[in-house]
């Protein structure tokens, strides 16, 4: 078989998927759960007087306003990527694509399509976000564009989490309580010895992450495929 007909089942894939996405509502849901996380800052801003915060608490604010920006980013992704893979399964999309396409074709394609779509996701949510911080500071307050600049990765990880807790759970009705529950346990977890371990660690907004956060949302993603890849074995994928 030569490589362009190696190449052509994974290209149909991706195309399909791709389309679908485009004309889905899925990623306006993904962009409003994307917001979620900002409103109540929003909020918060709006009823401080920014002109006599010391500095100390102004870059604090701002710490906390750049991680709720990121922490909307990944949930966005994650809804996102959540409700389109629950919804394959339970639809039968995936089925159909992995007759026509082949599984593993059919499942990179789903994967790789989320990704893209949860950076873009992100990067929407967190623009509309500073934008609305812009407007209710008036401008004197603006998150750390260094890692805000981190959104599209966050996104992908996002939807790709999304994605597998979907390839899990494969119920749309209870696929968001498992996709976002865990991500929400930073802030449940913050001052406790479980802070540094949660997926979402390195986006505390009391503080700078330690390496130990940093490194607990890629190890998270890792169990979690593992689960998905032992569940799925276990009952038929289709």
């Amino acid at each position: 078989m030569t490589d362009a007909a190696a190449k052509a089942p994974f290209t149909r894939a991706v195309t399909a998927e791709f389309r679908r996405v485009v004309a889905s509502r899925t990623p306006l849901w993904g962009l409003v759960f994307g917001l979620l996380p900002v409103l109540p800052l929003l909020v918060a801003v709006s009823q401080v007087d920014l002109g006599a915060l010391p500095p100390g608490e102004a870059a604090s604010l701002e710490h906390a306003i750049t991680a709720a920006l990121l922490h909307g980013g990944v949930v966005g992704a994650a809804a996102f990527g959540a409700l389109r893979t629950a919804s394959a399964f339970e639809k039968g999309i995936l089925a159909r694509d992995v007759l026509s396409s082949g599984l593993r074709p059919a499942l990179a394609a789903r994967f790789l399509v989320a990704a893209g779509a949860g950076a873009v996701l992100a990067t929407a949510a967190v623009a509309i976000g500073v934008a609305g911080v812009a407007i209710v500071s008036a401008g004197r307050v603006t998150p750390n564009v260094g890692v805000v600049a981190l959104v599209p990765v966050a996104g992908v990880g996002g939807a790709i989490w999304g994605a597998l807790v979907g390839t899990i759970v494969r119920a749309p009705l209870f696929v968001l309580f498992a996709a976002l529950v865990p991500l929400s346990a930073a802030t449940f977890a913050s001052g406790t010895a479980l802070e540094d371990v949660v997926p979402l660690a390195a986006l505390s907004a009391s503080a700078s992450p330690t390496v130990a956060a940093v490194l607990a949302g890629p190890a998270w993603l890792l169990v979690l495929a593992l689960v998905a890849v032992a569940t799925g074995r276990r009952r038929p994928l289709l």
